[in-house]
């Protein structure tokens, strides 16, 4: 009978250590991270055939595997439906998004963003823009996606002074800008020229050097995640990161990949 015991108490012993094993040579036997981010901002985050890529998603990556789970960077999700989903709880992690006092009730950010961008207006070169003040820019139409803010002051400028149209996409979005139906479009000074390039529109667009303003991209958890509690593990990590130049590192990494990409295609 002991004897019977024992062999049990083995074999329970070694498939624990089995499954252990498994779950640290794949990730995907670990608790899962489901993630989204914002689709359209290279280096930074984008989405192609359905994952997410740049550097805010390799750091998310990096520091939830360094926690001991495994990560999902799988988005089919719109950016608005990406933020109704966290807010719901259904997406435990957004990879980068701006800090917005009407996101903090159902998101906590990292104490340090990730990248810090200034975001300028674009226009196209047969119909060039100067903005020295907002009269200016008065009447003149300005391309944003659905679930786009650039700032509670920005926004309300913009709406006041300009004609804002919204659309899904970004490819969408700079369609318009070179046919002439937007005459500017604000995105961040990184990740515009290289959406220009990605879609063949760089040498007919230029951009206005004065920013909207400098955006910073944070790392967002649900508060309806239970993964909130890492939190001041996540924000340990980033600094790390940052004082490494580890972030900077993935930024030059990131613009040469897309970049390469482009010249594939």
């Amino acid at each position: 009978m002991l004897s019977r015991r024992l062999l049990a108490a083995s074999m329970l012993l070694s498939t624990l250590f089995l499954t252990l094993d498994q779950a640290q040579a794949d990730p995907r036997a670990r608790p899962q991270v489901s993630v989204c981010s914002h689709p359209i901002y290279p280096p930074i985050s984008w989405v192609e055939n359905g994952e997410i890529h740049g550097v805010s998603a390799t750091v998310v990556q990096r520091i939830f595997e360094g926690l001991g789970y495994g990560v999902s960077l799988h988005q089919e999700e719109s950016w608005k439906r990406c933020l109704k989903e966290a807010e719901k709880g259904n997406i435990d992690v957004i990879a980068a998004l701006y800090k917005l006092k009407q996101r903090e009730s159902y998101i906590l950010y990292s104490a340090d963003p990730v990248v810090a961008e200034p975001v300028v207006f674009f226009y196209s070169l047969h119909n060039p823009v100067s903005w020295n003040s907002w009269e200016d820019l008065r009447g003149k139409a300005v391309g944003m996606l659905f679930g786009d803010t650039f700032g509670a002051d920005e926004d309300a400028l913009m709406a006041r002074y300009m004609r804002v149209e919204h659309v899904s996409s970004g490819e969408q979005n700079f369609a318009k800008l070179v046919s002439g139906r937007i005459d500017l479009m604000p995105l961040g000074i990184y990740g515009g020229p290289l959406q220009a390039k990605k879609l063949g529109y760089e040498p007919q667009l230029g951009y206005i050097e004065k920013p909207l303003t400098i955006e910073h991209w944070y790392i967002g958890i649900s508060r309806k995640s239970p993964l909130i509690k890492h939190m001041p593990q996540v924000n340990a990590a980033l600094k790390q990161m940052q004082d490494s130049g580890e972030v900077d590192r993935l930024m030059g990494e990131f613009s040469r990949r897309y970049m390469q990409a482009i010249d594939a295609e």
